[in-house]
């Protein structure tokens, strides 16, 4: 039975009754020194009686829930495989008091939605109507019309849920920063709630019961002859009989003394006990009911000579469990469930294709057949996997270690190794002094683009002729795969290299590396938990921007009190970054590993390129500055000078959409080298053993289960797992930088200062205003959140996730946008400002009724600045772990003013 705790809402406040001291003062939250400030602060002659009743009775109102959610179910609900239950309802929230300027809105609601969860969980019903059991599993879908995908939770054993684990509280955690850092959630929204239960397979144990589906018992055990009835004596070993009266059966035919022995323990009971019991003690299963747990130690003891499969005698016949071991003898029982949702009972079958009546029975694929054509097989037939023949000769098998203790069997002896750390202390201290890293995953080297303002508003200084400029890069990612370096061929991976050099290698490395501290644009990206989202920073310490990231934005400590072991970072980048780090100030500090390329190539796809470029430059048309003749046919001459393109004059006319074609073959080229291979996967079951077995597999992260049909379950489920040389003018401009993304930099100019030459050419830098123009203000709210106004008047606003055509730019606007982040910067407050942005026809798609739907969508705009750090009331940041700070910029904020 499952133990419910309840610390959401009291006992007393639901059900009535007096209340234990434990239970009033055990665990009120409250510490021993904020009680004694309390009680000094009664002492005092200060605080009236009336003022001490209104604190006591806010903070009461505190520490009482401020949502309450019912659960509503809809319809029916759907089951499968006697085994998932799936139910859809919704969670209509009660206010229980008036919120107060503390509450975290989100924690609330979390604290409200968990106290539901434990309540539906401990009145739900398994799918053949018994209590749920502790290791059963619970999935939760929690989802709004303001999400636009559900809040899916991991899978939680009954247990978690009921004993509040960290595992659940951490969880309940992520949904809170989910629900706050969600704009366009609003506490006033009711949840749409799916519930699913994955039940475990009962246990066995009982005296035969009565009824087989609808059959009676004795029926079944007169007609069918492959049944191997077991009866158990006042006890619970009915699986184990099964187990042993089985192996006996298996090897009757061998020789008259494996008859004889069959035969006894067929008609004598007591026999089969002793064997029973002998079979419990030598596979470590304590005596009663067995469900899937005692049966995967049954399948340990008895591997790998035997492999165990149960059926479920209720049709559609499902097999509960089997065995992963390749046995080669297969030891069939057949599990009787009881319909009432006790124990159940387990016997022996000499025939699962006798008994599920048909002449052939796969255990490969678990089908039974009429035909011996084994061609049309879900599982190819008799087939070997590794030499795909249909007979394959006996492999060698690795010697194996059978432990005593636990019956199980190892191919090394990694089991003496594990008991050793707990008994020897000296072994025990050497094991956690080692400074263990994981293997180096290439994928984890993949960061992306870097994106992010270091200025979140600047106006120019007309006195100094000072321009604010904005470039991007011409076809970068095209530029990168004809020009770029490539290597060729497999990997040699080194493990602690004794060469600790960088410059030895090519490829990708798993380092520790020590950044510096005054370096204004960092280089190596490093990725954070940021609230529900995974952030791209650049940081200086690794300690601060992730102590200091969560924090709201005048609360953030811009001053870095940590080491150089807190500050350091470890992880996987390319040879390159590392290479450019180095030389920009960081210390390398040791080699993990590496996996090094002997060959690379340039040009490797250029070919390719130069194809699609072509197309692509001829249809853009000839650039401004070429008005005659002349001047075009001096265009196409250096064109072929410079990227060994020859241009068709005839065909360099604008032409829109052969342009688009070429330049989606050009990007997308790029895209999938850099498509990211784990994606969700569609599994289908029509037997609980596999479907168990998926669920029970830590490296699998299930993200839906859909109940196709009561005898079909499928399951969605996935792994639970920028160029150096581009981005070399981030570097060279320093804090002149305003604002940069993947291919293009918004920096400040003053005559005298360097700038950035520009081109027409493959991998060049254009101007983005129009010739003569530049940026006279920009402002930014954080990556790709900003807006600029030019000299000649143009305005331009760019906000990710904001649709911005003319009912969006009437309600975000340059004006709007500077507004906001201005009083943000010079005024901060408790929480946010916030500008509401209505689209009153939104299409949203849902994936569980796979249709499209519109709905009036409202979203929120505000500062969203957390990538860097910054003084409060200053416009200009700094990465995470900068030490020092210049106070140049404390003037800019009387320009604010306008």
């Amino acid at each position: 039975m499952v133990s419910w705790r309840r610390n959401s809402l009291r006992e007393s406040e639901t059900q009535g009754g007096k209340r234990t001291f434990e239970e009033e003062f055990g665990n009120d939250g409250i510490s021993d020194a904020e009680l004694v400030n309390i009680g000094e602060l009664c002492d005092t002659d200060e605080v009236s009686d009336q003022q001490m009743i209104e604190l006591g009775e806010e903070m009461e109102r505190e520490s009482s829930p401020l949502f309450h959610f019912d659960f509503e179910p809809v319809g029916r609900p759907k089951k499968a495989l006697d085994t998932v239950k799936k139910l859809r309802g919704t969670a209509q929230k009660r206010h229980l008091r008036e919120a107060t300027k503390k509450d975290n809105i989100g924690q609330e609601i979390t604290r409200g939605v968990a106290d539901m969860v434990r309540r539906v969980v401990e009145t739900a019903k398994a799918p053949n109507g018994r209590d749920l059991q502790p290791n059963d599993r619970v999935m939760f879908n929690f989802s709004t019309k303001k999400f636009s995908h559900p809040l899916q939770t991991a899978k939680f054993t009954v247990e978690e849920i009921a004993e509040d684990t960290t595992r659940w509280e951490t969880y309940l955690q992520t949904l809170a920063n989910q629900l706050n850092s969600n704009e366009s959630f609003d506490a006033t929204d009711d949840f749409q709630v799916d519930r699913t239960i994955i039940a475990e397979p009962d246990a066995g144990g009982k005296t035969s019961l009565s009824i087989l589906g609808k059959i009676n018992m004795t029926t079944v055990l007169r007609r069918k002859q492959c049944v191997l009835p077991i009866k158990n004596e006042d006890d619970n070993l009915c699986l184990a009989r099964a187990i042993c009266l089985m192996k006996a059966w298996y090897h009757k035919d061998e020789d008259r003394d494996s008859k004889r022995y069959y035969r006894n323990l067929q008609l004598n009971p007591s026999v089969l006990t002793r064997c029973a019991k002998h079979l419990h003690t030598q596979a470590g299963v304590p005596e009663g009911p067995c469900g899937r747990a005692e049966l995967i130690k049954f399948q340990e003891y008895l591997a790998p000579d035997y492999r165990l499969k149960v059926v479920s005698v209720r049709y559609p016949y499902c097999i509960t469990y089997e065995g992963q071991n390749s046995g080669p003898m297969v030891l069939s029982l057949l599990f009787e469930s009881d319909p009432e949702g006790g124990i159940g009972h387990y016997h022996g079958c000499t025939s699962d294709a006798a008994f599920i009546e048909r002449s052939y029975f796969c255990h490969e694929c678990n089908r039974g057949f009429d035909s011996d054509e084994y061609s049309h097989h879900p599982c190819e037939g008799r087939r070997c996997p590794s030499c795909k023949t249909l007979e394959c000769g006996p492999k060698d098998s690795p010697p194996s270690l059978h432990c005593t203790q636990c019956n199980r069997h190892f191919f090394d002896n990694s089991l003496p190794v594990g008991t050793a750390k707990k008994s020897d202390p000296v072994l025990r201290n050497f094991t956690q002094s080692l400074q263990i890293t994981t293997p180096l995953q290439p994928r984890e080297a993949f960061f992306g683009g870097r994106t992010g303002a270091t200025t979140l508003y600047h106006r120019i200084d007309s006195t100094q002729r000072e321009q604010i400029r904005y470039v991007d890069v011409t076809s970068e990612y095209p530029w990168v795969n004809k020009y770029g370096e490539y290597p060729i061929g497999h990997p040699t991976i080194i493990l602690e290299p004794a060469n600790q050099d960088p410059n030895a290698y090519y490829g990708l490395m798993k380092v520790s590396i020590l950044p510096p501290t005054h370096l204004f644009n960092p280089v190596l990206p490093h990725r954070q938990k940021i609230g529900s989202a995974s952030k791209l920073t650049f940081p200086l310490c690794r300690s601060c921007v992730t102590e200091e990231s969560l924090k709201p934005l005048p609360e953030r400590n811009y001053i870095c009190p940590h080491t150089d072991e807190e500050r350091m970072l470890t992880g996987t980048w390319c040879t390159p970054e590392i290479h450019k780090a180095i030389q920009m100030g960081y210390k390398l500090i040791r080699i993990h590993e590496v996996w090094h390329f002997e060959k690379r190539q340039r040009g490797l796809f250029a070919p390719y390129v130069d194809t699609w470029l072509k197309i692509k430059q001829e249809s853009s048309g000839y650039p401004a500055w070429c008005q005659t003749e002349e001047q075009k046919a001096h265009y196409v001459s250096q064109y072929q000078d410079k990227e060994g393109i020859a241009l068709d004059p005839t065909m360099i006319v604008k032409n829109p959409g052969r342009k688009a074609t070429a330049k989606l073959m050009l990007n997308s080229f790029w895209g999938k080298f850099g498509q990211n291979c784990n994606k969700a996967k569609v599994h289908q079951f029509s037997h609980p053993a596999g479907l168990l077995e998926l669920i029970d597999d830590p490296l699998q992260e299930v993200v839906d289960v859909r109940i196709l049909s009561p005898e079909l379950v499928e399951i969605v489920a996935k792994r639970h797992v920028e160029d150096p040389e581009k981005g070399k003018a981030v570097y060279v401009l320093q804090d002149r930088v305003l604002y940069y993304d993947t291919d293009s930099l918004v920096y400040k100019w003053r005559p005298g200062e360097s700038e950035i030459p520009l081109g027409d050419y493959l991998g060049d830098l254009t101007n983005e205003p129009e010739d003569g123009d530049y940026i006279v203000e920009f402002i930014s709210a954080g990556a790709k959140n900003y807006g600029y106004v030019t000299l000649n008047g143009k305005c331009c606003v760019k906000v990710k996730g904001f649709s911005l055509n003319v009912r969006g730019m009437q309600q975000l606007n340059y004006d709007i946008m500077k507004e906001n982040i201005l009083d943000e910067i010079q005024h901060p407050l408790e929480e946010s400002r916030k500008t509401e942005i209505i689209n009153p026809v939104h299409f949203v798609r849902d994936p569980v009724k796979k249709k499209i739907r519109t709905e009036t969508q409202v979203k929120s705009y505000r500062l969203v600045f957390d990538k860097r750090v910054m003084e409060v009331g200053q416009v200009r940041s700094f990465p995470y772990g900068y030490d020092r700070f210049d106070e140049d910029d404390n003037d800019l904020i009387d320009l604010l003013a306008f």
